[in-house]
């Protein structure tokens, strides 16, 4: 997992880089403004492949039997019932009337997480004590998609995810400080 959180103050306005001598209007609209982005990558969390309990012993996590190793497909194969079939279900199996499932704790990865939100601020002053402030935020400005975790009951949809997080997020604030 990395959390990474930058703010940049951008070398525009009175006492800036550019636009020293820019009037007070001029100054009031271009100067002074921030740009901050905050940065998450993750792993996509372990998942455990579950199946109706065989063992006849009431068991609250019975899993299934593993018939060969895990295989990951990842964001590029579409399942054919719709969503993305994010791991090979051919693998598993039920167990045997009486017997326990044979995959361990976590045989799988689900999707990770990769977004990157940006917020451009400016404050205008009125006064010593009083300002307004704009805002305005771009949350997952790349609009990439954030995956809901695949099913992992075994039987029909076995692996595939049909859901995400809504698309990107565009917001707007206006703040009075007094």
């Amino acid at each position: 997992m990395l959390s990474s959180y930058a703010v940049y103050e951008l070398p525009v306005g009175h006492r800036k880089q550019f636009g020293k001598h820019w009037n007070r209007v001029l100054n009031g609209v271009a100067g002074n403004w921030q740009l901050a982005g905050f940065l998450q990558l993750r792993g996509g969390f372990p998942l455990t492949i579950f199946a109706p309990d065989a063992s006849g012993t009431g068991s609250r996590g019975p899993r299934a039997n593993c018939l060969g190793s895990a295989r990951v497909f990842g964001y590029g194969q579409n399942s054919p019932d719709g969503g993305i079939q994010w791991f090979d279900p051919s693998p598993y199996g039920a167990p045997a009337t009486g017997a326990f499932g044979t995959c361990g704790v976590g045989t799988v990865r689900g999707p990770g997480l990769r977004t990157f939100d940006l917020s451009l601020q400016k404050a205008f002053p009125i006064d010593e004590r009083k300002r307004f402030e704009f805002r305005a935020e771009f949350i997952n400005l790349t609009n990439t998609p954030i995956f809901y975790s695949p099913n992992t009951g075994l039987g029909p949809g076995l692996g595939t995810i049909c859901c995400s997080q809504g698309p990107r997020n565009i917001q707007f604030g206006l703040k009075l400080y007094y």
